[in-house]
């Protein structure tokens, strides 16, 4: 026997007139009838309409949390990145709506793909609009946030490490603190099975040379996400090629076209046509990597 609309409303704590609103307005699953015309809920039902009042308690439009719940798409990545740059000026994303739907949206995808057709669109949008004030410093920081969290946690949850695949390096040079960029991608390699060491942002080049020499790395790679950071990448790829000759040195972000070094390898601007380029470098396997 199924539940009543008031022990559901009082399980999903929205009231019943809610329950009915959904129902009609977000084709959320119709519940049975009885015989004097009361709905009865599933179990199933329940546990959608209780995610579905959680998202929406944290602040995500009930259209969009109505649609992930019933797997019509996930509750950001669908968006376009001009929506979510929208939605976050308006002030309508809160900081606990923006981490609700990273951590739903994000750790359900293929990381890389949905770097190149959401996340590094969305975040070149975000630096656009705070250049021009129509987002704050306060609003941009808020996603940022958000976003780091999300990558954390993707990072935690990462498969085993394939002990057999070579050992890469990912960080930023010495000043350089602009890091979404490159923790995702080192994110993207990590799911995978790659053996990536995250260095973090704002390393010196003398620090870097011994990480790369104590573990024996293949390869590093590093951004140039900002026009100050080319001096201090161009060190790096000098110091990083004289301590490990051999050593392939990867190079992403907006201004790597300027980092002028026979060692820097250019990765281009897309994480999966990157992977490829140092899998292929690397000579791994694409089965060898998942």
């Amino acid at each position: 026997m199924g539940l009543s609309i008031s022990k559901v409303a009082a399980l999903c704590g929205v009231s019943p007139y809610t329950l009915r609103a959904w129902e009609k307005r977000y084709r959320l699953p119709k519940p049975a009838r009885e015989a004097n015309g009361y709905r009865t809920y599933t179990d199933d039902q329940v546990g959608l309409l209780r995610q579905m009042a959680r998202l929406v308690h944290v602040g995500v439009p009930p259209r969009h949390a109505a649609d992930y719940v019933l797997g019509v798409r996930s509750v950001l990545d669908a968006n376009a990145p001009r929506e979510l740059v929208d939605r976050l000026g308006s002030g309508e994303w809160s900081f606990e709506a923006l981490t609700a739907g990273l951590q739903m949206s994000l750790g359900t995808v293929d990381l890389a793909e949905v770097a190149d057709t959401w996340l590094l669109p969305m975040l070149e949008l975000v630096g656009e609009e705070w250049a021009s004030g129509r987002i704050s410093i306060e609003q941009e920081h808020m996603l940022a946030a958000a976003v780091m969290g999300q990558l954390s946690l993707l990072w935690d949850a990462a498969p085993a490490l394939r002990m057999t695949t070579p050992l890469v390096l990912a960080g930023l040079p010495s000043g350089c603190q602009h890091q979404i960029g490159i923790y995702a991608f080192a994110t993207a390699m990590r799911r995978i099975g790659w053996q990536v060491v995250y260095l973090g942002a704002d390393l010196p080049a003398e620090n870097w040379a011994q990480a790369a020499t104590r573990q024996r790395a293949r390869a590093a790679i590093i951004a140039v996400p900002m026009l100050d950071d080319v001096a201090p990448a161009q060190q790096l790829v000098a110091a990083l090629a004289q301590a490990r000759p051999g050593l392939l040195i990867g190079v992403g972000g907006r201004h790597q076209h300027l980092v002028d070094h026979p060692a820097a390898i250019p990765l281009g601007h897309q994480f999966v046509p990157a992977i490829g380029q140092l899998r292929a470098l690397m000579g791994i396997s694409a089965v060898a990597s998942r």
